[in-house]
């Protein structure tokens, strides 16, 4: 349904979404991703790291949003 039905759609929160990885022998990494969901979150990490090997599934940090939109998100390694 549209909103001019009279219902409202909320949109869903950006969340950030923890990932272990592998590169190669190397010990275990971990990386942060914002993303709508777990699905994304992987996608959006074996599309900026496709030689890395994930190391199961995302999993979301606790009681943590992304920064909104133009903030300083985080990508980064952890």
């Amino acid at each position: 349904m549209s909103s001019s039905m009279g219902v409202c759609v909320q949109p869903m929160p950006m969340r950030r979404w923890k990932i272990r990885y592998r590169i190669g022998a190397s010990p275990y990494h971990s990386r942060i991703v914002d993303a709508l969901s777990q699905a994304d979150a992987n996608r959006i990490f074996d599309a900026e790291m496709p030689a890395a090997q994930r190391c199961g599934a995302a999993q979301p940090l606790a009681h943590e949003k992304a920064p909104p939109a133009g903030g300083a998100g985080h990508h980064g390694m952890v």
